[in-house]
């Protein structure tokens, strides 16, 4: 008898655990499912912004590749990897950096925060494949499923938990390694028609887009798409020169080139 009601305690203690857990995720999960709502045909562009300025925040000679292949979309970007407090703040989808800054090194653009939910418009499950940087050593981080297709915020706030605690098990089995190069993969997996309808909105408008985003951002040097059909498209950027005017604005001409060609 008084085994099983020591088994009792110790379920009731795991499930009051849970509950507890449940209730601090709820106002994450309930903020990502009012924003899934919120996805509309502008959503393509937007995600593919947010992708690229994250990736400028996290280092000033970004290069970037876009591959649409194998029914998905990839994106790769060569700036720093994750710390611990990054990765979940990206599980939990808080405002921050996803990658350590040094106050002296890489100014900051912008943060990630709300804008980032729009890259789901992709697909509400992706795979990070990148490193984790823990201060003196690195870890791999291999395969790292991001799962946000749960309906309710009960099913999110768990697949959030579970997630969180794949973190610690990487800190505490997964094997080191003392040096990197800088690479991180998201890879966004669309299971329904819309999402497979915004990656093939967004690659369509790629060709008008990518200019003007080296425009905006300095710190983009180099982007790579890769189509459906293996076509390798290179974007590079070449110099920006002040333009001269009456009224002595700043005015700037950026130009770059495409597959060697420049344009203005």
């Amino acid at each position: 008898m008084e085994i099983t009601k020591l088994e009792n305690r110790d379920i009731l203690i795991e499930q009051t655990k849970k509950d507890d857990e449940r209730s601090d995720l709820k106002q994450h999960a309930d903020k990502m499912l009012r924003d899934f709502e919120k996805f509309n045909d502008h959503s393509s562009n937007r995600a593919i912004w947010e992708l690229v300025q994250n990736a400028c925040d996290l280092t000033i000679e970004c290069e970037i590749e876009i591959d649409y292949r194998y029914n998905k979309i990839s994106f790769t970007h060569n700036g720093k990897p994750f710390d611990t407090k990054s990765l979940i703040s990206l599980i939990k989808q808080v405002s921050g950096k996803y990658g350590i800054q040094d106050e002296d090194d890489i100014p900051e653009v912008g943060k990630y925060g709300t804008g980032f939910l729009t890259t789901h418009s992709f697909g509400r499950k992706f795979i990070i494949d990148s490193v984790l940087d823990t201060g003196s050593y690195y870890i791999p981080i291999q395969k790292f499923e991001i799962d946000r297709t749960p309906k309710t915020w009960e099913l999110l706030s768990d697949n959030i938990s579970a997630q969180k605690k794949r973190v610690y098990n990487i800190l505490e089995s997964a094997n080191s390694i003392d040096s990197i190069e800088p690479k991180t993969i998201f890879t966004y997996l669309p299971e329904t028609p819309k999402e497979f309808e915004y990656i093939d909105k967004s690659l369509e408008n790629l060709d008008d887009y990518i200019p003007l985003v080296f425009t905006i951002n300095e710190r983009l040097k180099k982007v790579t798409i890769i189509g459906k059909d293996d076509t390798i498209t290179n974007y590079t950027f070449q110099e920006k020169n002040k333009v001269d005017n009456a009224k002595n604005i700043n005015l700037y001409q950026t130009i770059i080139s495409k597959d060697g060609s420049p344009i203005h």
